[in-house]
């Protein structure tokens, strides 16, 4: 019945996985960089985080209950983001040890930073506030996300 109503089709669904893999490996980078105090923990990013996990959340509930074919492709598409080189395994593994100095600091800043713009370029084509009222679920607009993104 849910599938009748919204009408989604396979490349819906795909970018909606891809949207997915986005959206947690941006809340990882997020996590980490917390983590090792490059972003000042306060409430904004506090209340950010948690928006980003209520959309995470949306996005599972929709890709839930399809067919094996879509969650197939979407473990493939997983598993091209996680193909990085041993250069960059060694080179982030460098930087980490030195994640406080201040060039290094500022890449991961805006490594983040160009994760949320393109993240919310993905939000955008897969009309997450359709989806939003479709399933029931209260999301934070993505233009006030993009706002507080702005200050992070």
């Amino acid at each position: 019945m849910k599938k009748n109503l919204l009408k989604l089709d396979r490349e819906h669904y795909l970018e909606i996985g891809k949207a997915r893999i986005v959206l947690l490996e941006t809340i990882r980078l997020l996590n980490y960089l917390l983590e090792n105090r490059v972003i000042n923990h306060n409430r904004v990013v506090g209340d950010f985080k948690e928006h980003m996990e209520d959309i995470s959340a949306l996005l599972n509930k929709v890709l839930i209950g399809e067919n094996e074919e879509f969650s197939i492709h979407c473990n493939n598409i997983r598993e091209n983001f996680n193909e990085i080189s041993e250069e960059e395994l060694e080179e982030f593994r460098e930087e980490s040890t030195h994640i406080n100095n201040k060039k290094i600091s500022r890449k991961y800043r805006k490594l983040l930073k160009d994760d949320l713009a393109l993240l919310f370029d993905s939000l955008r084509k897969i009309f997450l506030e359709d989806l939003a009222l479709f399933y029931n679920t209260k999301i934070y607009p993505i233009e006030e996300l993009e706002d507080i993104y702005k200050y992070i």
